[in-house]
């Protein structure tokens, strides 16, 4: 119908102005005519199709819309974009939701194009008429429309990826920080020309500052920086910036943080050039107090071992591996008449000559076997050393190899001492004692001498009765054959002979025999000391009362028996008769069921405690451990308590006989309600761990520490196209053979902690194709200090990388196509009051092309003179908010020529209805009025 008018319009006037003088012929005009009108509404159907281009770019590139009112907003400016609007409905699919204009219907006439994303269908368009209309391109629609359908779905995938890559960016993001606050650590750039100083949020948080607090190079030395460093500090800063290097690191220095700490740091920076004058400064800033505390430690450590070394009473030479001395302390200096400047970097043979004592022979050098066995290594009992003086000393101890941390041996400490005045004595009691063992040997009772250390060394008699060997016990103490329980109380008893308090005792113990029974034993202890009162030994006298001990326990241990275990035990203890009858109930069965002792003593522990469906089958269980008399029988079952809560108990059953005749089943329980419990929520927690990797919409990977997959999500396996590959234990290299030696190294850094990472690299397959990937390789944790393995977070964005090409592409294509149309377009943020031009708009209106757009005022010099005040007028209201939909007006000939506008306007609202944006469009229409004003003059 509007094409119609329009024809009736210019044929009518066309006749009245040429129908007297000069008649046209009847299809002449008609030809004219139609071309005039096709002409016009094929250019009023571009302009819909720009202005919807255009309305929706704009809507994509706002970041703070909400998606429902994003998708409402896009379908209404779809509609009104096709050749009938009016009856023109649309739909957006996206992921499951539906977005629709208030008129829609599904109808046999329609356009869909799907909305993809990472290669898989999101979603779709689709725009139908809601009645039928005359055949076209495809079906009623041309194929312009579906040209602009399919731009437009490309648009909204590419949208829909920038704000997945938004919110992965934001992850990433959130990642370094937590990784800087780990690692004490922040960063900073410093504007060397202008003195002002940028901080991450880590920095902020490192030294105790609101990330609002300004922040310049005059604060830093004032405040931050230690007083006593901040000389020293700038002197290094302005080294480092003459020094026309990029890289710099600094080992050290004092910051005071906001609320007065003090901090130990190490600074790493790195300075840019421009024209070799040094211009910005960034850096990293790591707190190292704690390490600097460490060290000091360290060093106060060997500063007291070498005082001790000193002041120690035994002899101390030190050598290196070729067996030179290295460190001597004051008693080897006098043990060997050398002083230590002197023997400084000789061998030791030279220092320490010793033989032996009896026979005369060199006695090797315990050095040489320290340095050749790597252990430790003890001198011979009758060693003696030749001073360099003459003077000779019998001495005793060892060497031992000096390692490094890695186990490596580098040097040897030999510790020796004096020992002359005790060998003279022992010699002297050698003789006494081979008098004394004839008589300690051939006793029919148990006879030992015991050291007041505890070393023992007994008779055959004493062997005899707890089963050993002399071999056996030759290296034992009394305390290792000795009951634990009793070994406090013995050691009291001894202390009392050793200080004097007494001379001899007589006590009843127990030894352990070999067999791990015990022996009562009727003990009669004298001690025996030198000259001087030093103890030297007991003389123990020990007779076997086994036998008469037993007798007198017998009843009374059987009662003991029973109450310790019903009173004491940590855990549940029944005694169970004939037919499962409670014979016993502990204090911790008691608090474990809710019932009194009182109350179930005599009544099945099948028919009060077990669950009916399991009755049969512990009765079956009772009566196995019966019949085969088991002494070490587990069993786990339920068990239900006075209130009705059931509970999981960890059975070991032993049957306790007297003779052959059945007494009772003894059972010890454990609960383990609480550890099931748990062992089932870590299982499912692994499992829903395995389920959310293997199923996320991201591809990670996660290894141990020898590189062997442990979970892979379906996402990662698709994207490196090993889907049909079982992967799990494999070794990466193992699926990844043609791996770069890069990605080695990045391994390698993570597994020693680091978190390394790239928004954009380039993978080479070994077939000559090119995936473009985002990645993230970080450590896991087993615990706080030890690292599992690592998880690699991967990201194919080759397709993404593709499609900002062709969108670069396509916005070219667009500013061609204004520039064809001669259409500009324009915006006016009313909350920010910016205005923003196309190029073409600048064009159209005889501006220099400029990022901004003219103000209002300088945007008035070039209109025409007689439009200057409804033009005004117009942007007055839009000040306002008020939209003047269509305008026609002239622009300043000086600037722009002869050229007629047209402009139109549209209103955007936010959620509330308030209008926030105006956008519009600038239309050339000169060659139309110029049409219209030359038949105007004509008629």
């Amino acid at each position: 119908m509007k094409k119609q008018r329009h024809k009736d319009f210019i044929k009518n006037r066309i006749k009245a102005l040429f129908g007297k003088e000069k008649p046209l012929e009847a299809k002449a005009l008609d030809e004219f005519v139609e071309d005039i009108a096709d002409h016009q509404q094929t250019l009023q159907e571009r302009i819909k199709e720009l202005n919807c281009l255009y309305e929706a770019s704009s809507l994509m590139a706002d970041k703070e819309i909400a998606t429902d009112q994003f998708m409402q907003s896009l379908s209404n400016i779809i509609k009104q974009a096709w050749q009938f609007p009016e009856i023109t409905c649309v739909k957006i699919k996206i992921d499951g939701n539906e977005y629709l204009t208030a008129n829609y219907s599904d109808t046999p006439w329609k356009l869909t194009s799907p909305v993809t994303m990472d290669g898989k269908d999101m979603g779709l368009l689709q725009v139908c008429y809601l009645e039928e209309k005359s055949a076209s391109d495809e079906g009623p629609f041309l194929k312009e429309e579906r040209n602009l359908l399919e731009t437009i779905a490309g648009n909204l995938s590419q949208s829909l990826q920038n704000m997945k890559s938004e919110e992965l960016l934001k992850k990433s993001r959130q990642r370094l920080l937590d990784a800087q606050r780990i690692a004490k650590m922040g960063d900073f750039t410093w504007n060397v020309q202008t003195g002002e100083v940028q901080w991450s949020k880590a920095m902020y948080e490192l030294l105790g500052y609101d990330e609002d607090e300004k922040i310049n190079f005059e604060k830093v030395n004032v405040d931050i920086h230690h007083p006593d460093d901040l000389e020293r500090v700038i002197d290094w800063l302005n080294r480092c910036i003459k020094s026309g290097e990029t890289h710099h690191e600094h080992q050290g220095y004092r910051v005071v943080t906001k609320d007065g700490k003090v901090l130990e740091v190490q600074t790493h920076i790195r300075i840019n050039y421009v024209d070799g004058k040094a211009t910005e400064l960034l850096g990293t800033v790591q707190d190292i107090t704690q390490r600097k505390r460490d060290e000091k430690a360290l060093w106060e450590s060997r500063e007291h071992f070498r005082v001790t070394l000193l002041s120690i009473g035994d002899a101390v030479i030190a050598t290196d591996t070729n067996a030179c001395i290295t460190a001597m302390n004051p008693v080897a200096e006098k043990l060997t008449a050398w002083e230590f400047e002197a023997a400084k970097g000789k061998k030791i043979q030279e220092i320490f000559n010793i033989y032996h004592a009896k026979t005369g022979d060199v006695v090797g050098n315990p050095v040489e076997k320290v340095l050749k066995t790597g252990h430790i290594v003890g001198l011979a009992n009758h060693t003696r050393l030749i001073a360099k003086n003459g003077k000779e000393y019998q001495i005793a101890d060892s060497g031992a190899p000096i390692v490094d941390k890695n186990g490596d041996t580098i040097g040897v400490v030999l510790v020796f001492r004096d020992v002359s005045r005790e060998y003279s004595i022992n010699e002297a009691l050698k003789s006494s004692e081979e008098k004394f063992k004839s008589v300690f040997e051939s006793a029919n009772v148990g006879k030992s001498i015991t050291k007041p250390t505890g070393e023992i060394n007994v008779n055959k008699a004493f062997c005899d009765m707890l089963g050993y060997s002399q071999s056996e016990i030759k290296n034992k103490k009394w305390q290792d054959i000795t009951p634990t329980d009793e070994i406090e109380s013995i050691e009291k008893l001894i202390e009392t002979l050793l200080n004097g308090t007494r001379d001899s005792a007589r006590f009843e113990k127990r030894y352990i025999h070999k067999n791990g029974s015990l022996i009562w034993t009727d003990v009669s202890v004298a001690i025996y000391r030198n000259a001087n009162r030093k103890p030297l030994y007991f003389l123990t006298t020990v007779v076997d009362i086994t036998e008469r001990k037993l007798a007198e326990m017998s009843l009374q241990k059987e009662k003991e028996w029973s109450e310790n275990i019903v009173k004491n035990a940590p855990n549940i203890i029944v005694g169970l008769g004939e037919r499962s009858k409670i014979k016993l109930f502990n204090q911790f069965a008691e608090k474990l069921t809710g019932y009194r002792a009182e109350e179930v003593i005599g009544k099945e522990w099948i028919g009060v405690f077990i669950p009916e469906d399991m009755q049969e089958k512990i009765y079956r269980v009772w009566a196995e451990i019966v019949e085969n008399k088991l002494i070490d029988h587990h069993f786990e079952n339920e068990i239900i308590t006075k209130s009705g809560e059931k509970r999981m108990i960890e059975w070991s059953n032993t049957i306790l006989t007297e003779g052959d005749e059945f007494r009772m089943i003894l059972s010890l329980g454990e609960d383990i309600t609480d550890r099931k419990n748990a062992e089932e929520k870590l299982k499912q927690s692994h499992e829903l761990m395995r389920y959310i990797i293997e199923n996320t919409n991201s591809a990670i990977a996660v290894h141990n520490r020898d590189l062997q997959y442990i979970y892979v999500s379906q996402r990662y396996l698709n994207d490196f196209k090993i889907s049909g590959l079982d992967v799990i234990g494999k070794h990466h290299y193992e699926v990844f053979p043609d791996l770069p030696e890069k990605w080695r190294k990045v391994h390698k850094r993570a597994l020693r902690g680091e978190v390394l990472s790239a928004d954009r690299d380039p993978y080479h397959r070994a077939n000559g194709t090119t995936d473009w990937t985002r990645w993230e390789c970080r450590p896991w944790y087993e615990s706080r200090d030890t690292i599992g393995g690592i998880i690699v977070y991967t990201e194919v964005i080759t397709e993404q990388i593709e499609t900002e090409i062709k969108l670069r592409e396509y916005n070219k294509k667009l500013e061609q196509a204004e520039e064809n149309a001669r259409l500009g377009s324009w915006e006016v943020d009313l909350q920010t009051g910016k205005t923003w031009w196309s190029k073409q708009m600048f064009k159209l209106l005889g501006f220099e092309q400029s990022d901004n757009a003219p103000g209002f005022d300088e945007y008035l010099e070039h209109i025409h003179p007689a439009d200057k005040e409804k033009v005004s007028v117009a942007l007055d209201n839009l000040k306002k908010g008020v939209i003047t939909p269509s305008m026609e007006y002239r622009g300043n000939p000086d600037f722009t020529g002869q050229k007629y506008l047209l402009s139109r306007a549209k209103g955007v609202k936010d959620q509330t209805g308030k209008l926030i944006k105006i956008m519009g469009t600038v239309l050339d229409i000169t060659d139309q009025k110029l049409i219209e004003n030359e038949i105007s003059k004509l008629t």
